[in-house]
C-alpha cells in the first residue's frame, strides 16, 4: 500500500540522504513515454537502462502525464487535457506520493474550450516557508492573451487558492527555480516572468538587448 507523504519530515529525510551520498542520486534523468515514466540511474554507463516506475493507480495508462519539475529529490508530474491533475512522489521510492487535489478551474466546466491554449505548470521550494508549491498557470479561453493561476501548497495540503495579480503578456514555459523564483517564459521571448514562492507576487526581469554593441 503507498505510503503518503503528509509532512515536510519525509521530504527533510531524503534530501539529508541525497545530499550525504550526492553521487548516487546526482545523475538521475526521467522520461517520459507511452503513458508511463521511465528513469535512468546513472548517465555515465552506456548503454543507458532506462527503469520503468511504479506510478499510483489513478495516474496508470495515463498518456497525458506531462513532468513539470524536481526539486531536492521530489518529483512533480501533471496529467490531465488542461493539466488539472498531480501528484508529487520521490522516484528513489515511487511507492511514497502525494496525490494532489483536482484543480479546479473555468476550464474544466466549458463545455467548449479553444485548442491551442496556453497551459504551463511549474513546482518549486520556497525555503523561507519550508514548503513546496506549484503554480498552475493558464490562458483565460474567453479573453485571449488574460492568464489565470492557481497556487498549491504541500505544507498546508488543502486546497488549491487562486493567484492574483498575474503579468500581462503570453506564459509558454517553466524552467525552474532560481532565488526562491519560478521562472516563466515570456511568448516573444524578451521578458521572464519571475514568481516568488514566498511571497506569491510576480516580477518581470527584462533580458539584455544582444543586437546592441
Amino acid at each position: 500500500m503507498a505510503r503518503l507523504i503528509n509532512s515536510s519530515d519525509f521530504v527533510d529525510l531524503h534530501l539529508k540522504i541525497s545530499l550525504k551520498d550526492p553521487e548516487s542520486h546526482a545523475s538521475l534523468c526521467f522520461i517520459t513515454s507511452d503513458s508511463s515514466i521511465y528513469v535512468v540511474h546513472d548517465l555515465r554507463t552506456s548503454p543507458f537502462l532506462p527503469t520503468k516506475l511504479d506510478l499510483p493507480r489513478a495516474f496508470q495508462h495515463d498518456d497525458t502525464l506531462k513532468l513539470v519539475g524536481s526539486c531536492n529529490g521530489l518529483l512533480c508530474v501533471g496529467s490531465g487535457r488542461y493539466l488539472n491533475r498531480y501528484f508529487i512522489f520521490n522516484p528513489v521510492n515511487a511507492g511514497s506520493f502525494r496525490i494532489v487535489p483536482f484543480a479546479h478551474n473555468i476550464l474544466s466546466y466549458s463545455s467548449y474550450i479553444p485548442a491551442h491554449l496556453s497551459i504551463v505548470s511549474g513546482f518549486g521550494y520556497d525555503e523561507k516557508s519550508d514548503d513546496y508549491k506549484i503554480v498552475y498557470v493558464w490562458e483565460n479561453p474567453f479573453c485571449p492573451y488574460t492568464f489565470n493561476g492557481l497556487i498549491y501548497s504541500l505544507k498546508s495540503g488543502s486546497s488549491w487558492k487562486p493567484l492574483n495579480n498575474l503579468p500581462n503578456g503570453e506564459v509558454t514555459d517553466c524552467f525552474g527555480v532560481l532565488n526562491n523564483c519560478l521562472h516563466f517564459v515570456e511568448k516573444n521571448n524578451n521578458v521572464v516572468f519571475s514568481f516568488d514562492l514566498h511571497t506569491e507576487c510576480w516580477n518581470e526581469v527584462h533580458l539584455p538587448d544582444i543586437g546592441k554593441s
